[in-house]
């Protein structure tokens, strides 16, 4: 073979391979090294691993943990980039992790995803020694998805316990306690109330189940994918007359009052969207209290070309609810947010709207 058809193999062959992992123009294609789907393992740190590929080069890599954001890494603008980032399960249970990759013109790539079980009799992998991350990003409470929401869970929705919960016969406080479900405990959910505030959920070892508040749980995949049940509320006790006369019981007193929403913060409400297609996060913070409990506490979020939605804050300790926003990948302009919190009597309250300002910079 002659030095030229040697060289003009040699490049095809090359370019051949480097196509086997990049796409083109609808954002970097992203392969999870590890953990891989369907894996066990112990209590200990995990290091998650992925490679991402694209023509116009890989901007950063993000890596998320039932879809809120852990951490992301930079791509270095290459074809193909490496990163990884190690992570401490909060608890026993299973986890959903994901990655996706953004390139250097700020397009998305999809998701590659893994289910993993973390602990109990089936963890037998080997635990990943700790390293630092090349760049972490420190994760607050909860992220939503503005624009695109991340996928459910495979087998539909299920819950880890945030907090030790009574598990009742049905949805509300004037139910019996069938159960505890201990903190960092996951189930799958079977069922749910019209207002989303209280879950039916399987109790551990299968043994049937019983209804947990979402106070006390962080929701993994979609719940309109669980039916909504109907459950009568329970009948009162009877009350025995007296001797010569019959005696009417009292009526309860009924909780009529909403919930108290206060001390809202946003954080920024200015955002500069460098490259137009770059994306954006918010934090958003209030205080809620009610005398019969608060059952969700959820903000609605509208943009000037309709994209929008409405996602959880989630319970940080106290009164306190928080989330991030974001990322915000629609039209620049003014976006409104509202904040909305149900109590255990399904009294609801709304506050706002409150305002962030979406500007591009070219």
């Amino acid at each position: 073979m002659n030095p030229r058809t040697l060289a003009t193999t040699t490049l095809l062959l090359a370019s051949l391979s480097l196509a086997g992992c990049q796409t083109t123009g609808q954002g970097p294609t992203t392969w999870l090294d590890r953990p891989l789907d369907g894996q066990h393992f112990p209590q200990a740190a995990l290091t998650i691993q992925a490679h991402a590929s694209d023509d116009n080069g890989v901007s950063k890599v993000q890596f998320f943990v039932a879809g809120a954001l852990l951490a992301e890494a930079p791509g270095g603008g290459q074809r193909l980039s490496n990163a990884q980032v190690d992570w401490m399960p909060p608890g026993p249970g299973t986890y959903v992790l994901s990655a996706r990759a953004i390139d250097s013109q700020g397009n998305y790539g999809p998701s590659a995803q893994a289910r993993i079980v973390v602990g109990g009799a089936a963890a037998t992998s080997t635990p990943t020694p700790y390293s630092k991350p090349a760049t972490a990003v420190p994760p607050k409470p909860a992220t939503a998805q503005i624009v695109t929401a991340p996928p459910a869970e495979a087998g539909g929705p299920s819950v880890s316990l945030i907090q030790n919960a009574n598990c009742r016969v049905g949805p509300g406080t004037v139910f019996d306690n069938i159960d505890t479900l201990m903190k960092g405990t996951s189930a799958g959910v079977e069922g749910r109330n019209e207002q989303n505030t209280w879950l039916m959920v399987r109790r551990p070892g299968g043994r049937g189940t019983c209804w947990v508040s979402t106070v006390s749980v962080i929701v993994q995949g979609d719940l309109n994918e669980a039916a909504v049940v109907a459950v009568a509320p329970p009948a009162a006790p009877p009350v025995a007359p007296p001797p010569g006369g019959v005696v009417v019981p009292p009526a309860q007193p009924q909780d009529t009052t909403p919930p108290s929403i206060s001390d809202v913060s946003i954080e920024p409400t200015s955002i500069q969207k460098a490259g137009c297609g770059a994306p954006d996060t918010f934090y958003i913070g209030a205080t809620v209290t009610d005398a019969s409990g608060v059952g969700n506490v959820i903000y609605e979020m509208h943009g000037p070309g309709g994209q929008g939605g409405e996602w959880y804050l989630q319970p940080a300790g106290g009164n306190q609810y928080q989330a991030t926003g974001g990322p915000i990948s629609g039209d620049t302009g003014s976006w409104s947010i509202n904040i909305r919190a149900t109590d255990m009597a399904q009294n609801t309250a709304q506050a706002g709207p409150w305002t962030i300002q979406v500007a591009c910079i070219q």
